[in-house]
C-alpha cells in the first residue's frame, strides 16, 4: 500500500480506523527495521517512534493536512523526526537526574540501606562535579532542579538582567558539568 485512497482517507476522517490499520499492517515492519538499521535506535525507541508516526499521519487526515504521498517514506520521515528530536532532549538532560541523586541519599539517611555500587559511584559523581562548579553555577544547579525554584525567581534572586542570561548560563553549566561527571566515572572505573 503505497498510496491511501481518496475513500480510505475519508473513512479515517469520518473516524473509520480500519484504514489506519491497514497502513499500520503495510508499514510497521519494514520502518522500525529501517530505523534500527539505519539510525541505529533501540528497537524499543523505533517501535515508539513509528506509533507516533501513524498517529501524526491520523492527525494530519483528520485536519486535512495530508498530500497522498507514498506513505512508507511519509511514515519514516516523521519517525526519523521524533526520533532526532528525542535525541536532542536527551542530549540535554544531565547524566544523571539531581533529583534522583538527592532521593538516593535521603532514601540511605533514613532507611540506613546502602546504595548499590554503581549507584554510589554516580552519586559520589554528581556531588564531586557540583562540588567542582561552585559558585554561581552551583547555585543555580541546585537552586532550579534540586530546589525546584523557577528561572524567572531566580532572575530576581540572584540578579541576573533577564532570564535570557540565566537560561545561558544555567545551559553552559549543566554542560560543565556533564563533563566533570564523565571525567569522575572515568576515573573511577580505571
Amino acid at each position: 500500500m503505497q498510496k491511501l485512497s481518496l475513500e480510505d482517507i475519508e473513512n479515517i476522517k469520518k473516524g473509520d480506523q480500519k484504514p489506519l490499520g491497514k497502513v499500520f499492517l503495510a508499514h510497521y515492519d519494514y520502518c522500525t527495521t529501517a530505523l534500527v538499521k539505519h539510525d541505529h535506535c533501540s528497537l524499543a525507541d523505533a517501535k515508539d517512534v513509528v506509533m507516533d508516526a501513524i498517529q501524526v499521519l491520523n492527525d494530519k487526515i483528520v485536519q486535512g493536512k495530508f498530500h497522498n504521498t507514498n506513505l512508507q517514506s511519509y511514515i519514516l520521515t516523521i519517525a526519523r523526526n521524533k526520533l532526532r528530536n528525542k535525541h536532542k532532549r536527551d542530549r540535554k538532560s544531565l547524566p544523571f537526574d539531581p533529583v534522583k541523586v538527592e532521593n538516593y541519599l535521603r532514601q540511605k539517611e533514613d532507611s540506613g540501606s546502602k546504595l548499590s555500587e554503581s549507584q554510589q559511584k554516580k552519586v559520589d559523581a554528581v556531588l564531586l562535579g557540583l562540588e567542582k562548579l561552585g559558585g554561581k553555577c552551583k547555585q543555580i544547579i541546585r537552586r532550579n532542579l534540586y530546589d525546584g525554584v523557577p528561572l524567572k525567581e531566580l532572575t530576581v534572586e540572584l540578579n541576573y538582567k533577564d532570564i535570557t542570561v540565566l537560561k545561558s548560563t544555567k545551559s553552559r553549566c549543566i554542560k560543565k558539568l556533564k563533563v566533570f561527571i564523565q571525567e569522575l566515572l572515568v576515573k573511577v572505573q580505571d
